[in-house]
């Protein structure tokens, strides 16, 4: 027939394992084996040139490396045209849909303290905020370990009750610091909870009491137009 199996061995002791199914492409190979399947490649190179591939009962997949910046993970497109690679981090719930809170995938940082132990420094995590059909909603969350416990640096969060609304949260605790390096704009209201805004000496400029009032110090000009600790859009301070 002209259905077979067949293994070669050319010049330099290169060896080729073929299947060929003449009707069709069924002449599938499979290595069933009751203990580990070893490849190891004198040249340090493993080449598949598959379209796909699909590891179906993996529960982790490892690179190791003992040399340094390794090892790399590359996902490269050739193609001419406008569109890079994709990487995806899905679930699925076993394909009954997912619920409200549900987390998509995260990407972790992790490592070993000075003690040895094990912690997680950082990581990215998708979630599901709403997962109703058609009002579909998500959540991107950036922590990192402080003292010990994963904390928020932003997070963001489609708002489910609002459609166009995304709302962002940076930083952990009143004490946290954002700095922004450029300059800072606003399409709508600044919201201040503290009592003041500083300079980048850390000089008071700006005051809030609560009756409302409002001081400019610092050599400062404004136009305010503010009603309980709300600065409206349209400020212009400057010295």
């Amino acid at each position: 027939t002209d259905d077979y199996f067949q293994i070669s061995t050319v010049i330099n002791g290169r060896t080729l394992i073929q299947t060929h199914d003449e009707a069709g492409a069924d002449a599938h190979l499979t290595l069933d084996a009751d203990g580990n399947i070893n490849i190891e490649a004198g040249s340090g190179t493993y080449n598949n040139d598959a379209t796909t591939l699909n590891f179906t009962a993996a529960d982790a997949v490892y690179f190791n490396s003992a040399n340094g910046s390794r090892p790399r993970f590359h996902i490269t497109n050739d193609r001419d045209d406008a569109f890079g690679p994709l990487f995806y981090l899905q679930n699925n719930r076993d394909g009954n849909g997912l619920e409200d809170g549900d987390d998509l995938g995260s990407i972790v940082f992790t490592g070993e303290d000075e003690a040895g132990a094990y912690e997680q420094y950082g990581s990215i995590t998708g979630s599901v905020i709403e997962s109703a059909n058609g009002d579909e909603a998500g959540q991107i969350a950036i922590t990192v370990a402080n003292d010990g416990t994963e904390r928020n640096g932003i997070t963001i969060t489609a708002d489910k009750g609002t459609a166009e609304e995304v709302d962002v949260t940076i930083a952990n605790g009143a004490a946290s610091v954002t700095s922004v390096a450029g300059h800072l704009s606003t399409a709508g209201t600044l919201k201040v909870s503290g009592n003041s805004i500083y300079d980048n000496d850390d000089v008071e400029c700006i005051r809030f009491d609560s009756a409302g009032n409002t001081t400019v110090s610092n050599g400062l000009s404004a136009t305010l137009k503010t009603h309980r600790h709300f600065i409206n859009f349209g400020v212009n301070l400057g010295y």
